[in-house]
């Protein structure tokens, strides 16, 4: 018997040297620079096609490597809206039959020279007759001596400190901040910025943001019914949700001013939240359509809550009342 060689069909194979790279501790404002090398250990052109998921620079978004050749495939991460643990992936899209989809990881710990704990963004509940305090804890990481020079709040009914960290005598490496808001902040939700300029060659401003809620407040503070389409179907609902951090109130009545647009009141059994629903069952003309949904509570000093309400309807949309 005479025994025959099946010649194997030539392709390309990609080996990639490191699949994961971990640059560890980086600061954050600098750019995060990874390397990756690919290898063509195959008979043919490997031919590499890159799709990050994040908004990274790739130096070359597709290439070509001939049989025992490399190239590498340089990324950057730009970290200025990162902080704590960054994990992106770039994904390959190759002609190797065997790995036709590889993947590639880029790791890292951002880093800040200010950090603040809690953290820079945060929620607080205010009291109607007295100050309310919050307090932060700075630490300061960035080689040298730095400090807070001067902190200023963007509205007039609300004061920030400096203050030694009395929790570690001698520590000259944090500090703590606290801002007081006085009673005549604004009643519902309102934002209010804290500015930190600091000594900082890395990060010589730092914004603290509160959003404050003062009484009743509406969640959201408007409604976007979103774009509405021929081919959306009706009725479009979207809920408010009313709250109070302290105490009860009533939803007496809510009515908006566009008949095209119901509203119905559902209030919970806590007494400190109700929730409205809006629904649109058709109507508007194509274009912006706008409207104003009015609370009534039994609340003195929030009587009435005003909750504005904006679409976009698209061209040709048909009423399907």
């Amino acid at each position: 018997m005479l025994a025959f060689a099946i010649p194997l069909m030539a392709s390309p194979t990609v080996a990639i040297r490191a699949t994961a790279i971990d640059l560890g501790d980086v600061w954050r404002g600098d750019d995060a620079t990874y390397r990756f090398t690919l290898r063509n250990t195959g008979d043919t052109a490997l031919n590499v096609e890159t799709h990050p998921n994040c908004a990274c620079t790739l130096l070359k978004s597709s290439l070509s490597i001939q049989p025992q050749n490399q190239e590498d495939i340089v990324a950057i991460v730009h970290t200025g809206a990162y902080v704590g643990k960054l994990e992106k992936q770039i994904d390959l899209v190759t002609n190797d039959p065997t790995q036709p989809k590889p993947s590639l990881k880029m790791l890292a710990n951002i880093i800040q020279a200010v950090e603040v704990d809690p953290v820079d963004s945060a929620a607080i509940a205010l009291d109607t007759d007295r100050v309310t305090p919050k307090e932060y804890l700075l630490r300061f990481r960035e080689p040298g001596d730095v400090t807070v020079t001067r902190a200023v709040c963007n509205r007039p009914y609300a004061k920030a400190f400096v203050a030694p960290n009395t929790d570690m005598p001698g520590a000259p490496r944090s500090c703590r901040v606290i801002v007081t808001i006085k009673p005549d902040a604004p009643l519902g939700r309102s934002t209010l910025l804290v500015s930190l300029f600091t000594t900082s060659r890395r990060q010589p401003q730092v914004i603290l943001t509160l959003t404050c809620d003062k009484g009743i407040t509406a969640s959201p503070t408007r409604v976007y019914m979103g774009n509405i389409s021929r081919e959306l179907q009706l009725p479009v609902t979207q809920i408010v949700t009313l709250t109070r951090h302290s105490g009860r109130f009533s939803v007496l009545k809510a009515k908006c001013d566009d008949s095209r647009l119901s509203v119905d009141v559902a209030p919970q059994n806590d007494g400190a939240t109700c929730r409205l629903s809006l629904s649109y069952r058709g109507g508007w003309f194509p274009g912006t359509s706008q409207a104003n949904v009015t609370i009534d509570t039994d609340d003195p000093q929030q009587p009435q809550i005003t909750v504005p309400v904006i679409a976009n309807v698209l061209p040709d949309i048909k009423d399907k009342r």
